[in-house]
């Protein structure tokens, strides 16, 4: 990401990278949005440049065996305004929440709920679907998640009784509608004691 580049330039670079790696075809194409249109649920790219000052959305799901891996990161080009600062600011706050609460024998509805405080504590006014998780694994496009209903999710609205061996993408976007949207969103296993984090890319912000 940087400027002059395009978004379809930063796709490719990801299908490039994930299919010489060995991946497999997705279950869910690359989202990469940037600028105003990152404030647009579920755009992507469409040949428009990246400008100093622009946030670029990123959404990738590898796929091996079928098996699906999501990640969501952001990159800021030169310093964020302290408006977008904060709005990473409270993803960041609620997946690493999410992080902190996940064990065997927690309630999906408990944890949301505990998360969702600390989303709205910094960004109450931005856009929020009100998914902090879904449950991954198997996939087959076009979606990434493993669930066909409400039983596989993490949200303030279903009790879910969390077990070792499940997997999650546990996620948070926040969206000034056609100004700007940022997210963070990691694969995470649930374990016998707790939750290891299955994505290896930093978490924070990436500033270029």
């Amino acid at each position: 990401c940087r400027p002059g580049a395009s978004d379809n330039s930063v796709a490719a670079r990801a299908y490039e990278t994930i299919i010489s790696g060995g991946g497999e075809y997705f279950s869910i194409q690359p989202i990469v949005t940037t600028g105003r249109r990152s404030g647009i649920p579920h755009s992507t790219f469409r040949r428009v440049p990246l400008e100093r000052g622009d946030v670029a959305f990123i959404e990738i799901v590898a796929a091996v065996e079928r098996y699906a891996a999501p990640s969501m990161r952001c990159v800021s080009l030169g310093q964020p305004s302290d408006e977008l600062r904060r709005a990473y600011d409270a993803c960041h706050a609620s997946v690493e929440c999410l992080l902190e609460l996940i064990a065997p024998g927690k309630n999906g509805r408990m944890i949301a709920t505990e998360a969702g405080c600390r989303l709205r504590a910094i960004a109450p006014e931005l856009v929020w679907h009100g998914y902090y998780g879904y449950s991954v694994g198997l996939s087959f496009p076009p979606a990434c998640s493993d669930c066909v209903n409400a039983q596989g999710v993490i949200t303030e609205h279903e009790d879910l009784l969390l077990k070792p061996g499940m997997v999650f993408h546990c996620s948070t976007s926040l969206r000034q509608i056609g100004q700007y949207g940022v997210t963070r969103g990691d694969t995470v296993l649930v374990t016998p004691d707790g939750c290891e984090v299955l994505t290896q890319t930093p978490p924070e912000l990436k500033i270029v």
